[in-house]
């Protein structure tokens, strides 16, 4: 289980980073959950990264929880939550308007030959 105040007491590791955004980058969570987003399953990303959020900032003061080692966690939650809103308001609405378009268009008659000519022109 990763505990974010031990890590953030560690020394820092490659690259400059802090133990803690190492620890939550490679977090098996975090990353099932990046999986998860690139795939479209945005809702289970959004659930798996809300625990890990919990798990991670559980009894820290709101300083802490606000720390730049949890940035792409966070990062990642809020690309995840608008993903899923844009779906949750996309979704029903374009696939009626896909089949109200296929439906006009199986509906309209046919153009006359006159009018496929004119078109032509």
């Amino acid at each position: 289980e990763f505990s974010f105040r031990s890590a953030r007491r560690g020394k820092k590791g490659r690259g400059g980073r802090g133990c803690a955004e190492m620890s939550l980058c490679s977090d098996p969570r975090f990353v099932a959950a990046q999986k998860l987003r690139v795939k479209g399953r945005n809702e289970a990303a959004v659930q798996m990264l809300s625990d890990l959020l919990m798990a991670a900032t559980q009894g820290l003061s709101e300083e802490d929880q606000l720390a730049y080692e949890l940035a792409p966690v966070y990062y990642e939650y809020g690309c995840a939550l608008a993903c899923a809103a844009r779906a949750a308001t996309d979704g029903p609405d374009e696939s009626a308007r896909k089949k109200l378009k296929t439906s006009v268009e199986e509906a309209a008659p046919e153009p006359s030959e006159e009018k496929k000519e004119e078109a032509e022109k």
